[in-house]
This record gives C-alpha cells, sequence and structure tokens, in this order.
C-alpha cells in the first residue's frame, strides 16, 4: 500500500512559507545570544532542536513529494545536501583555517586539525563527545565545536531517505515515524540521565526530533479544519517555545524530556501553520526583517562561532562591547556568505519545495567534487595534526626554552616518597630542611607536587613530610577514572594511598598541621556510585550534585583530621587553559613578539568561584582556607599568567617555580596569621 492520497496532495503541494523562516531566525537569534551572552540568554541552545524539526519538516515533505509523483532520486536529493551544505561550510573552514594559524599554537592547531578531520567527515558530534563536552570551559577556544549539530542532520540523511523509500515501497511510512520517533525519545530520555553527554552529541538519541517535524510534513495528524483552533495550536506552539527558552539552561539535562518543550512548540506551529497563517504568531514571524535572517540562517550559524570563539582567544574573554561587536560582524559576513555563496548553489527559498527543478544537471559530478573538496579539508586537518609532537616547540624555540627551562622545570618526587611509610622514614623524602623536625605534611596529587619548590622556601627552619600521589585527589571517598591503560586499576590504589595517609597522620601527632592541596575543580558524579574526578568529561546535567558531593567528601576528610587534632590548611581551585601554560605561551612566538597570558577575570571566576565558595563554608578556627586567585589575579578585571614575562604555570594548572613561591607565600601568611585569606 503506497501513502495515502491525502498524504500525497498535501505534501506534493507543500509551499514556501516565510514563517518557517522566521522560526529560522528565532533559532538562529537564540543560538548566537546564548554563545555571546550565555550568563544571560542561558536556554538559547536550543535554537538547534528547533533547527531539527524544520529540517526534519521541510526535508520529508520534498522527499515524500518526490516518492508521489515518482520522481524521487536518490543522487538528486544528495546533489541538493552537497549545494545546500558545502559551499558555505568551505568557506568557513577554509577562512577559520588560514586564522588559527596567526592565533594557535601547535598544540591547538594539533587538536583543530582532528577537528578539521572530524567536520569534512561529518563525525564532529562523535568526536567532541570523545573529547569535550558542550558547555566546558574549554568550549570557547574550540573553532568548530558548532559543528556537532551539522553532523547529526547529515548522518541522519545519509539513512532517513533510503529508509523512507523502503518505507514507501511498503506502505509503511507513518509506523516508521512514529516508532522511530518514540524509539528515539525513549533512549534520549533514558540516556540524559545517566548519559547525558552521549544523549546531547549522538544520533540515535536526537533523530527524534528531526522524525517529529518528518510526522507534521507527512499529515499523519489529521489537518485543523477551523480556523480558530489553528490559532489556539499556534499560540500554545509559542509558549512552549518560549517556556524552554526561559526554563532550560546548561545545568538542565538535556536533551531528555526537557527537549520537547523546544521541538514540541515548533512542531505545532508548523502543524498549526498548514490550515492557517493570519495568526499574529505567524504573522510576526512572517515580518520580513525576520524573515530575511532567516535566510541567513545557515550561515549565521556557520560564522558566529568561530568568530566569537577566535575573539575570545585574542581577548582572553569577551566583553559586553565585544561580545556585540562579534554579533555584528557575524550578522555582516553571514549576509555575504548567503548573497555571494549560498545564493548561487541553492535554490532560492520560494522553490525549496519544488520536485519540478532538479538543481543538479550533473549528479555524479556535484558529488564528486563535494568528495574532493572534504578530501582536501581532511589532508589539511591531517597536517595540522603533525605539530602535535612536543619536539616541535623545543625546534622552533631553542633559545627561549633555554632562557625559561629553569622557570618551567617541574621535579617529580621520587617514586619511593610516593608511599607514605616510605615518606615518614627517608630523609630525601622531606620538604624543606630535612635535619630540622617535621611538623607539617602537604597532602595532594601532582598539583602539590608542583607546589613543593616554592613550599620548601617558606618553611624556613621547619621540614614537612609529602604525601602524594599523582592524580589522586587527596579526598577520601574520591577517586579518579581514566580509561587510558595506565589508569584501569588506579582507583583502588588511590583510595590505599589516601587511607595510608590518613593512617599514617593519626600515627604522627607531631604533625600539627595538613595542607591539602588537589584539582578539585572537575569533580564529577554518577548516580548511586561513588563520586570521581574525570578531568576529561564534564556532565552539564549534575553539575551543582557532582559539586556538592565532593564538598561533602572534602568536609568528611577534615573532620576526621580535626577529630586527630590536626589544623588543616584548605587550598581552594583555580581555572586556567593551555592558553595559559608555559608552553603554550612560548609556542605563541611563531606568530607574535609579545607573549600575553591575560584572562578575564569574569572567566576564571566563572568557573573557579563556584567551587571555592563551597570549600570557603567550610573553613573555621581549625580550618584555614586560601583561595589561589591572588597568585594570578591582581586586580579585578584581568588575571595575568605571565605577570613580568615569569610564567605561573606549566600548563593548565601546574605550577611553574615561580607560581609555586607565589602560593607558598600565601600558606605561609595564613599559617603566620591563623585565618583564612
Amino acid at each position: 500500500m503506497r501513502v495515502s492520497s491525502k498524504t500525497s496532495s498535501a505534501s506534493s503541494k507543500t509551499s514556501y512559507r516565510p514563517d518557517i523562516d522566521g522560526l529560522r531566525a528565532i533559532a538562529v537569534t537564540s543560538v548566537v545570544l546564548n554563545h555571546a551572552f550565555p550568563d544571560i540568554f542561558t536556554g538559547g541552545f536550543i535554537g538547534v532542536d528547533v533547527f531539527y524539526v524544520i529540517s526534519g519538516y521541510l526535508i520529508t515533505g520534498i522527499l515524500l513529494a518526490g516518492l508521489n509523483a515518482n520522481k524521487f532520486s536518490l543522487a538528486e536529493f544528495y546533489v541538493r545536501r552537497i549545494r545546500r551544505i558545502l559551499p558555505a561550510l568551505l568557506v568557513v573552514l577554509s577562512i577559520t583555517s588560514i586564522l588559527v594559524l596567526f592565533l594557535f599554537t601547535p598544540r591547538e592547531l594539533a587538536d583543530y586539525g582532528k577537528s578539521l578531520i572530524a567536520t569534512a567527515a561529518f563525525s564532529s558530534n562523535i568526536y567532541f563527545w570523545t573529547t569535550t563536552g558542550y558547555f566546558t570551559p574549554e568550549a570557547h577556544l574550540i573553532p568548530l565545536l558548532h559543528t556537532w549539530s551539522l553532523a547529526i542532520e547529515e548522518q541522519y540523511y545519509v539513512f532517513f531517505p533510503i529508509l523512507l523509500w523502503l518505507a514507501w515501497k511498503l506502505g509503511k511510512v507513518n509506523l516508521l515515524l512514529v516508532a522511530g520517533c518514540a524509539f528515539s525519545l525513549c533512549l534520549s530520555v533514558t540516556l540524559t540521565n545517566g548519559h547525558a553527554l552521549a544523549a546531547f552529541y549522538l544520533l540515535p538519541t536526537r533523530a527524534w526530533e528531526l522524525l517529529l517535524g518528518a510526522i507534521v510534513a507527512a499529515r499523519i495528524l489529521p489537518a485543523i479544519k477551523h480556523r480558530h483552533i489553528a490559532k489556539i495550536a499556534m499560540l500554545a506552539g509559542a509558549l512552549l517555545l518560549a517556556l524552554g527558552f526561559i526554563i532550560i539552561n546548561e545545568q538542565s539535562p538535556f536533551p531528555g524530556s526537557l527537549a520537547l518543550l523546544p521541538c514540541l512548540g515548533t512542531a505545532l506551529i508548523i502543524y498549526a501553520g498548514i490550515s492557517d497563517r493570519s495568526s499574529p504568531v505567524s504573522v510576526a514571524l512572517s515580518w520580513r526583517p525576520v524573515v530575511m535572517i532567516g535566510w541567513i540562517s545557515y550561515s549565521l550559524y556557520l560564522w558566529h562561532w568561530p568568530v566569537i570563539s577566535l575573539l575570545y582567544r585574542r581577548f582572553h574573554g569577551l566583553s559586553t562591547t565585544m561580545a556585540l561587536q562579534a554579533i555584528a560582524l557575524s550578522v555582516a559576513l553571514a549576509f555575504l556568505s548567503w548573497w555571494f555563496v549560498e545564493r548561487r548553489f541553492h535554490t532560492p527559498p520560494a522553490q525549496l519545495a519544488s520536485v519540478d527543478k532538479p538543481q543538479g544537471r550533473r549528479p555524479l559530478a556535484t558529488i564528486g567534487f563535494g568528495t574532493a573538496a572534504l578530501a582536501i579539508v581532511a589532508v589539511a586537518g591531517t597536517g595540522l595534526m603533525q605539530l602535535e609532537s612536543p619536539t616541535v616547540v623545543r625546534e622552533l624555540y631553542p633559545a627561549e626554552i633555554a632562557e625559561l627551562s629553569e622557570a618551567v622545570v617541574h621535579v617529580s618526587s621520587p617514586k619511593k616518597c610516593r608511599e607514605p611509610e616510605r615518606t615518614l622514614n627517608d630523609p630525601e623524602c622531606r620538604i624543606g630542611n630535612a635535619q630540622m623536625p617535621a611538623t607539617i605534611a602537604l597532602w595532594g596529587d601532582s598539583y602539590a607536587d608542583a607546589l613543593k619548590p616554592g613550599f620548601a622556601k617558606v618553611l624556613h627552619d621547619h621540614s614537612a613530610y609529602g604525601f602524594i600521589l599523582h592524580s589522586c585527589p587527596p579526598i577520601l571517598g574520591a577517586v579518579r577514572v581514566d580509561d587510558r591503560r595506565e589508569y584501569r586499576n588506579f582507583g583502588a590504589k588511590c583510595i590505599r594511598a589516601n587511607q595510608s595517609t590518613v593512617k599514617a597522620l593519626e600515627d604522627h601527632p607531631e604533625i600539627t598541621e595538613v595542607v591539602i592541596f588537589g584539582q578539585f575543580l572537575n569533580a564529577f558524579d554518577i548516580p548511586d556510585r561513588p563520586v570521581f574526578l574525570v578531568p576529561d568529561h564534564y556532565n552539564p546535567a549534575f553539575a551543582d550534585k557532582r559539586m556538592d558531593q565532593i564538598t561533602d567528601r572534602i568536609i568528611d576528610t577534615v573532620e576526621i583530621l580535626k577529630g586527630m587534632g590536626k589544623k588543616v590548611i584548605l587550598i581552594g581551585t583555580f581555572y586556567a587553559t593551555q592558553a595559559q601554560g608555559a608552553e603554550d605561551l612560548l609556542a605563541r612566538r611563531m606568530w607574535s613578539s609579545r607573549i600575553d597570558g591575560r584572562m578575564s577575570a569574569a572567566i576564571y571566576d566563572r568557573y573557579s568561584k563556584p567551587m571555592n565558595d563551597r570549600l570557603r563554608k567550610i573553613a573555621d578556627d581549625r580550618i584555614i582556607f586560601i583561595d589561589p586567585k591572588p597568585v594570578f589575579c591582581r586586580t579585578n578585571d584581568v588575571c595575568d599568567f605571565l605577570p613580568g614575562g615569569k610564567p605561573l604555570l606549566i600548563d593548565d594548572g601546574h605550577l611553574t617555580a615561580e607560581g609555586a613561591r607565589r602560593l607558598a607565600s600565601m600558606i605561609a601568611q595564613a599559617l603566620e596569621a591563623k585565618s583564612t585569606i
């Protein structure tokens, strides 16, 4: 059985709807505002979901019209996609790739090269799923992060036309669309509650949004016969969409069931507009200036994130004025891209649904050209990846490396000093003057290890024990998990080491003060399991819960130490990226004699303050909290990781000798004052 005649007729007569371009304008504007002002337009990222419903509606309508008119051609469909997607994308990739050469370090260029290859293969959603979160602090430094949504859409359209054709042949179009939508939605809700990053980035949990638009296009629902009901339906859709923008933010478990707000809202507006377009909502969406933004929405989406990302990278954050300038520049570039690129390759909006005017006279040639262009992009990305080798920086800057080698040297504790029993009995494991009695203990991970040189200098006529285990947070009940081979069995080792440290501290009452220093910023929790620290992953759905649980574990740890009669010096966390590390600062001399290690203090606070505020509340008469912010930020506006040409960090968190000296001075001051600073 074929698709019903009702479906056939409705689909084949689909005409251009300016209100859908208005919806495109709403979608792209919300995304741009969210990226430019993330603290104000917190829910703007759901504009991507609006795009998916629109795309599912339009493309399915075109495919069904072609099938019912016996004019369906898979090759012609792919030609349409190539002409629609590739020209503007290739322009943006080319210009962005040139600009990053002047802004990025070799390591960053290597990472960019990987993302470039993934973008060319339309698999960047999978790449970013395995490397970074959408809401991570580092997201602003990834110019192609936004291509994840394009990858999902193109992956969908590789398979969907074939499945739709088979379902049409079998007379099962409605079953395919409804069952597929329901299954994908259930999967999205399920995964969002435990694997939010996968649910956010992967096709199986996003396909239902495109299929929802397809259901509207297939006319599975009966047409609305009364104009008043259509107006009410469209208003309801607009309210759902507005509610989504208001209540959803980066902390929300998303997509999951919350994605129903923007998706159902968009679907209702499109569905009601089939029967009536005289409602105030439809009229507003059809207003010419709004429609024009919809025309350039694809180019604007492509351009806005590289513009924001590169400006953010260059100026270490965006002020309000700069963010507005970034939006203006993005709109200008989008208009030029639409006028000179998109319009030359893509059918004008009014002809979008026509199946009688094929775009590609030579489908194979177009497909071949598109494949070759993407292959060239992939080759360029492969070339950039070669810059990842650590020898590149040393070969490029031998003099600078020699000049600053003493500043960035990081001498790790001997392995024998990473066992509490050996630490207590071997003078070589002492910090400071080993001939003097040790009354202080430094407990932490590799961050604490990097602090030791500076700590030794401020001890004067004292010494300290160092209980150090790299990658092991100094928190009872918390470990780091990592898929890399060397860390597979690390969790149990970390737990044992922390337990041994606490036992050693209990057995040595002469140790009266314990300094705790580790990287607490990337704490990550999994429901019904112990709390973990996972530096390479970030789950936006559990951010508050993650920090609260880590704080609870820290409280438990310091209470145990207090019960032993110890005074605890708890050092807070700080935020930096690889761009503030000495190696990257040096590498930047490839393009400029001026090295800038600054970062906006607002950005620093955004990612370090929430955790530090929690830690500060723990302080009492026997717990001293030290916020390390003054080490890096001497003013309220700017943090400088290269003051006077002296790098404070080796990478994105390990202190140089100068950084260690500054933080150790704060510790000495706190010990002397016996108060939180």
